[in-house]
């Protein structure tokens, strides 16, 4: 059976079914109201098994964040497929640069061609970043890893 990826914002009946899954795969939900990240959403036969979102900084860049995919779904390129989703909405938004955190799935991340960065077009990348996905003494394995345009239009 295969997933459908749903491009737009995650209805608003949906929010709680993510939160529960982000949850699950332990990321960060508590900036959520307050951040409103751009959701998209997969799913199968009604159930929610994997999302993302782009959460929008300052000028042209967005944070690249809340990608998890269900346990008992993993496996079969839904993680890829969020990604590569989120990176078209985010050409077709005029977006020049992706930042993302990871603890857990750099080579993941690394694997379709995103690379550590310290900065982005010139700011310190903490600009970006809520405070509830800032590196700290609690989450200092964090990974900061970018995606600049020309990587992004395929270039």
């Amino acid at each position: 059976m295969s997933a459908e990826v749903f491009a737009d914002d995650a209805a608003l009946d949906d929010q709680g079914h993510i939160r529960a899954l982000l949850e699950a795969c332990g990321l960060p939900t508590m900036d959520l109201a307050t951040s409103q990240p751009q959701f998209i959403v997969s799913c199968e036969e009604g159930r929610i098994i994997a999302t993302g979102a782009l959460q929008r900084c300052a000028g042209c860049s967005a944070l690249l964040r809340s990608v998890a995919v269900a346990a008992d779904a993993r496996g079969r390129g839904l993680g890829q497929s969020i990604v590569r989703e989120l990176e078209r909405i985010a050409l077709s938004e005029g977006i020049e640069w992706l930042t993302l955190l990871t603890q857990g799935a750099h080579a993941f991340f690394e694997s379709l061609g995103y690379r550590v960065k310290r900065a982005v077009l010139g700011k310190p990348l903490c600009e970006c970043l809520s405070d509830a996905v800032r590196p700290t003494r609690n989450n200092r394995n964090l990974v900061v890893m970018g995606f600049g345009h020309a990587a992004l239009s395929g270039s």
